[in-house]
């Protein structure tokens, strides 16, 4: 061994635990920036933070799974609710049973439509918000596949005016669908 040459004290530190240093300071970090942000109010209602546990299970999903479990946490799906804030849609109601708004969070835990397979996937025909943070990811991305409610069907063509892409309810099921038109200049 070499003595060392440089400035004094010498503090010697394996390569691991210097990586170790840098994840944890970074996760202190992203969960500080996560508290301290304003937005976010209902994906904040299901995640606490940064979690490796849940950032392995979405990577292991296909896109269209990710799609839609983001969708729900976030409440940004092709939900009733988000459809008319979006102008989308004109009506927020649930169109299974008609009673409430569609929001991710009338459609996990409140739709009487859905109640008897809520039920039988999750042990209770109504759910707080409380309880449905606590449901894993799974059990609810199985839930919203099970009810096909987000069945739909993406299309792009090109027409006189540029590309038109968007989603369109596949053949037998009510509902217009969205396409935005896109203009040649935006690619």
């Amino acid at each position: 061994m070499t003595d060392f040459i440089g400035p004094e004290p010498v503090l010697r530190m394996s390569i691991q635990t210097v990586r170790h240093d840098i994840c944890q300071s970074s996760l202190q970090e992203q969960l500080r920036l996560w508290r301290n942000i304003s937005g976010c109010r209902q994906a904040k209602l299901y995640l606490q933070g940064p979690d490796l546990g849940l950032t392995r299970f979405a990577l292991r999903l296909s896109r269209n799974e990710l799609r839609l479990i983001v969708g729900l946490i976030t409440g940004h799906i092709a939900l009733n609710k988000h459809l008319s804030v979006m102008k989308i849609s004109t009506d927020p109601i649930c169109p299974l049973c008609k009673e409430a708004e569609e929001t991710a969070m009338h459609f996990l835990g409140q739709c009487a439509a859905t109640m008897h397979l809520r039920l039988k996937l999750m042990g209770s025909a109504i759910l707080t918000s409380e309880e449905i943070r606590q449901m894993t990811l799974c059990t609810l991305l199985n839930f919203a596949k099970l009810t096909k409610r987000f069945k739909f069907v993406w299309v792009a063509h090109w027409t006189y005016y540029g590309l038109s892409v968007g989603w369109r309810w596949p053949p037998g099921r009510k509902g217009k669908g969205h396409v935005r038109k896109l203009s040649t200049n935006s690619f």
